[in-house]
């Protein structure tokens, strides 16, 4: 492969794929995954708002350790972790 296009997908927030564990926020963007890289940039619709992330260096093999799994998604818990994190962050005082 010599380029790829960013395909953006939306992600609801009351869905499996929810990126807030208690929060349904609508987002749309893209994630990543590479040579142990773990990557997403999301906003939301309509918005300024979003963020982006990228790290790596995970503790356990995540294709093994049944520990990465995440709780509330079909993501990664490092993953889980911080997209939550972020999410409480920026969005959070306007669901309490």
């Amino acid at each position: 492969m010599l380029n790829y296009g960013l395909g953006e997908y939306r992600i609801y927030g009351d869905s499996s794929g929810r990126v807030c564990r208690d929060y349904a926020i609508d987002l749309a963007g893209h994630t990543g995954e590479a040579y142990g890289l773990l990557s997403g940039m999301l906003h939301r619709p309509g918005t300024k708002d979003g963020f982006v992330y990228a790290f790596n260096g995970v503790g356990m093999d995540p294709d093994e350790d049944p520990r990465s799994t995440g709780q509330f998604s079909g993501k990664y818990i490092w993953e889980e972790r911080i997209m939550d994190a972020v999410c409480r962050a920026l969005w959070g005082k306007a669901f309490e």
